[in-house]
C-alpha cells in the first residue's frame, strides 16, 4: 500500500511539473490534486499500519 501511496504522489509531481513546462493550468490541477489525494490517503493509513505492528 505504501509503494502504491508514493508512486501517486510520484506520478502527482511528475504531472504538474510538466504542466508548469507546458504552462497548461489544468495538468498543473491534476498533479496538485493527486498529490493532495497521496498526502491525505498516507495521512489515514498511517495509524492502522502501526497498530499492525
Amino acid at each position: 500500500m505504501r509503494t502504491f501511496i508514493a508512486g501517486i504522489a510520484v506520478l502527482g509531481v511528475l504531472t504538474a511539473g510538466l504542466g508548469v513546462f507546458l504552462t497548461t493550468g489544468w495538468i498543473i490541477l491534476v498533479g496538485a490534486s493527486a498529490v493532495v489525494i497521496a498526502l491525505v490517503v498516507g495521512a489515514l493509513t498511517a495509524p492502522a499500519t502501526r497498530r499492525q505492528q
